[in-house]
């Protein structure tokens, strides 16, 4: 997406008026959403319509939000992202709209306990640990990999989200 910052700062900027937001570039690929350190970082890929979303907690390494997704969303959510990969697609402003007043909501209803709470963040890394040793006693040929890849890239770009925030999936 050409002007992706300034896209996606300008309809930011609609969504998330709240007096403590900074909306801001952070590099030319990434803008943050930030309340007072804490919050969204948004980084868009370089060949695609595509984003990863950061949740940036002060002091903390940056979490794919994915990752609080699968450990704390509802079984929708859960599914969405545990199958799928690190990326949001997009085929319009309407869509990455829609992505933003996801984060908008899923931000007033659980995200801000998130941002205050440390064990939560401790949580998502044990469940995230944890996974990595079970994956290290299993064994998968090279095709598998790959085959699993593509899937859930597959996969991934079928989820998409309405112009109020609804994630579905697309056939």
């Amino acid at each position: 997406m050409q002007n992706f910052n300034k896209i996606c700062k300008k309809l930011a900027k609609e969504i998330f008026v709240y007096s403590n937001v900074s909306i801001k570039s952070i590099a030319s690929n990434e803008i943050g959403i930030l309340f007072e350190g804490n919050g969204f970082i948004i980084e868009s890929t370089k060949n695609e319509d595509s984003i990863k979303i950061y949740l940036r907690k002060r002091y903390k390494p940056d979490l794919l939000i994915r990752s609080f997704f699968v450990v704390y969303g509802d079984s929708e959510e859960k599914m969405f992202f545990e199958k799928g990969y690190n990326k949001f697609f997009f085929d319009s402003d309407t869509e990455l709209k829609g992505i933003l007043i996801f984060l908008k909501k899923k931000y007033d209803s659980v995200l801000q306990s998130f941002f205050s709470d440390d064990s939560i963040y401790l949580e998502i890394e044990k469940y995230f640990e944890n996974k990595r040793k079970s994956n290290l006693e299993k064994s998968y040929s090279p095709e598998e990999t790959q085959k699993f890849i593509i899937e859930t890239i597959s996969f991934s770009k079928r989820i998409r989200f309405t112009q109020n925030g609804t994630i579905y999936m697309i056939n």
